[in-house]
């Protein structure tokens, strides 16, 4: 089988933490619509997009952006943990 690799997101400490404390309350049908604005497609597509934001918003964090929001952010890295926990329990090494 393919080995499924994520790229590797350097992060804050704090953020990492509190995205993996949100872990077990994290639910994938509530999230994945109000983070992406649309129902989710497949795990491979929402992991694109979620990137896509985790993204824009580690370059509002880095620049200093007033729209910046640590607790959105969370949310976002929340929802890669899990959607990337789900392609890797789907796809064993």
């Amino acid at each position: 089988m393919k080995r499924t690799t994520f790229p590797k997101l350097l992060r804050p400490k704090l953020l990492i933490r509190a995205a993996r404390f949100a872990l077990p309350r994290y639910r994938r049908e509530v999230e994945l619509p109000r983070i992406l604005g649309s129902k989710p497609d497949g795990v491979n597509a929402c992991l694109g997009k979620l990137l896509d934001v985790e993204t824009g918003m580690e370059e509002e964090r880095q620049s200093g952006d007033q729209k910046y929001s640590p607790s959105a952010h969370i949310s976002v890295l929340t929802a890669l943990l899990a959607e990337m926990s789900l392609v890797s329990e789907a796809n064993p090494a």
